[in-house]
């Protein structure tokens, strides 16, 4: 089993734990067939942190599903290889900024993405960026890798950061969030934003 792996289903553990349904509708992660045949991992590494990520889980069955069941933080559900190759494709025909090795890993339904940049891989890791076109004028860099995005999300469910709000969904306490975060994703400057921040920032 591969850290992604594990520490995805750490987080997954944890969904439980809070009496979420949300793990049931993660799907079943890829074949090495279907790696293979993916475009999305056509120029990557032959053995990369991407690759365990969509060998873990490959999205979530969205299909008559209410948003909030299918978040694995806050806001955000996991994109199928599939997806993140059309959304890649779409964000390059739509966007003027977009470039070709972006690809969108996490979405919120809407227009917020958290993309990685396959040109940008470190060895097998390579980091998340995060993109808002309604409030982030700038590209900023959200987590150092997904594996440590994984980790932070799991420290956010142990340390209860993440947590069952009124109605039911799945709430943050976001500057307790933002803490956490660039603990364990020292390289990023998301999380160090002041124009985000203010009154958090070292």
């Amino acid at each position: 089993m591969s850290r992604v792996s594990e520490i995805g289903d750490a987080v997954l553990a944890a969904q439980r734990r809070l009496g979420l349904q949300n793990p049931r509708y993660q799907v079943m992660g890829m074949t090495p067939t279907e790696i293979e045949r993916s475009s999305l991992f056509r120029d990557l590494p032959p053995r990369s942190e991407l690759h365990d990520l969509y060998e873990w889980r490959n999205g979530t069955s969205r299909e008559g599903i209410p948003i909030g069941k299918l978040w694995i933080r806050p806001g955000f559900y996991l994109l199928s290889a599939n997806e993140a190759v059309v959304e890649n494709a779409y964000a390059r025909n739509k966007l003027d900024d977009w470039r070709d090795s972006w690809y969108p890993i996490l979405s919120n339904g809407a227009g917020s993405r958290y993309f990685c940049d396959v040109c940008k891989f470190t060895g097998s890791q390579v980091p998340l960026f995060y993109f808002d076109p309604e409030s982030t004028p700038e590209w900023g860099k959200i987590y150092d890798s997904i594996e440590l995005m994984l980790s932070a999300l799991a420290a956010c469910y142990e340390k209860d950061i993440y947590f069952i709000g009124q109605d039911g969904r799945l709430c943050t306490d976001f500057p307790r969030e933002v803490e956490a975060s660039r603990r364990l994703n020292p390289n990023s400057d998301y999380w160090r934003r002041g124009d985000l921040f203010k009154g958090q920032v070292e």
